[in-house]
């Protein structure tokens, strides 16, 4: 009888308690933290450059920017960072970026094309004299004689 008397007094009361310290993390850790906001587009035709990636050097903290070139990424204890955009085909472009408590910060970034330089290629192919005699040896071997021609 006592047992059911506790039981039923003590468990109301640690949910209780449970939920308000899950509440209380929660909102410190959402005011506490700063987000990143911003869009990636081509610096000369100024289009959205989709799957950019946008990342905190030295933290876990990044993503890829969408379809339209935005990007987001939440969550951002406070101090200085290096924000480092880039993607394959463009220039990379890093930035300081300094957060508060509870900031909410845009920045925007184009990204230069960059140009990639090949080495000079040199093609060569073997003398006509070979050709010839390989080309007249598949004629025979493959086609037969005086059939069909090849131009």
């Amino acid at each position: 009888m006592l047992r059911s008397v506790i039981v039923r007094k003590f468990i109301p009361a640690v949910f209780l308690i449970l939920i308000h310290g899950t509440a209380t993390l929660n909102a410190f850790y959402s005011h506490s933290r700063a987000t990143l906001t911003g869009t990636v587009t081509d610096a000369e035709t100024g289009r959205p450059l989709h799957f950019a990636n946008v990342f905190l050097a030295g933290t876990s903290l990044g993503c890829a920017s969408d379809e339209n070139g935005e990007f987001e990424i939440g969550g951002i204890p406070r101090g200085s960072y290096q924000l480092v955009v880039s993607m394959a085909g463009y220039d990379m472009v890093s930035r300081s970026v300094q957060f508060g408590e509870s900031d909410r910060i845009r920045v925007d970034t184009a990204l230069k094309p960059k140009a990639y330089v090949a080495p000079e290629i040199t093609v060569s192919a073997p003398s006509p004299r070979e050709w010839k005699r390989n080309l007249s040896r598949f004629k025979r071997m493959f086609i037969g004689e005086g059939r069909c021609d090849i131009l």
